[in-house]
């Protein structure tokens, strides 16, 4: 089965519109400090409005894991989201809700109630709306030079520690470069995960027992009629390859 996985990581509210719930003022150039320009509320509601109309489903990756695929809908997508941005609460969710969507949102612990990122409450609404999680992983160079006791830390304590208050299991690591190290993922394995998410488009396949979840990102700089291609999965781009799910791992090749 071909499921295309899309990323999206800033979004800022559109010029002059104050963010409901926080009674914040929409900060311009974005917001992710360094990063790409992110999308306005207005363009990713625009995006994520096709999706009904395209007979398309959007399923959190766990779907993937837990092999509930949608038999009914022509097309599957699974949205992410990273970054762990108080504007993911702010503007993302208000949007999913209206449109019936579920997504899943990859959070690095460390950095939760820090400004401009998610907290405790904010995460806790999301969870009670059906949202997912996962831990998002630090770019390889930061990763590499963390102790032994840092990763455990990381991985496994403050991820017990985020299931705890969201009851829910978090069995998926995502990072925004490419496929880890072998050794990365056995670690992952090691640690109960079961499933990595990876920024390559690619299709997906099972390595050192975990399911390598490949995500293309979506900027502002994608034309609506890439989006529907990737939605509808009728003319993939060469760079997007295919998101091929393997008979072997939509059977259980992951456990």
């Amino acid at each position: 089965m071909r499921i295309p996985v899309v990323v999206f990581t800033g979004v800022e509210a559109d010029a002059g519109v104050v963010p409901r719930r926080t009674g914040m003022a929409a900060a311009p150039g974005g917001a992710l400090s360094g990063s790409r320009r992110p999308l306005l509320a207005r363009q990713l509601e625009a995006l994520l409005g096709h999706l009904p109309n395209a007979g398309c489903a959007a399923i959190p990756l766990q779907a993937l894991l837990e092999r509930r695929l949608p038999v009914q809908a022509r097309h599957a997508m699974c949205l992410c989201f990273d970054g762990g941005l108080a504007s993911h609460h702010d503007l993302v969710l208000p949007i999913l809700e209206r449109l019936g969507l579920t997504a899943t949102f990859f959070l690095r612990p460390e950095q939760l109630g820090r400004p401009g990122q998610l907290t405790g409450g904010q995460l806790d609404r999301m969870a009670r709306a059906g949202m997912r999680f996962g831990i998002e992983l630090p770019a390889a160079e930061e990763l590499a030079l963390l102790s032994p006791g840092q990763r455990v830390r990381m991985l496994r304590e403050e991820r017990a520690l985020l299931e705890l208050r969201l009851g829910q299991p978090i069995r998926i690591a995502a990072t925004r470069g490419p496929l880890p190290e072998p050794e990365l993922l056995r670690q992952l394995r090691g640690y109960g995960y079961a499933a990595v998410a990876f920024g390559q488009p690619g299709n997906h396949m099972v390595i050192e027992g975990l399911l390598c979840i490949a995500r293309r990102e979506i900027t502002p700089g994608l034309s609506p009629l890439e989006w529907l291609e990737l939605v509808r999965c009728d003319r993939l781009s060469p760079q997007a390859l295919g998101f091929w799910l393997r008979e072997e791992a939509a059977r259980g090749g992951v456990r």
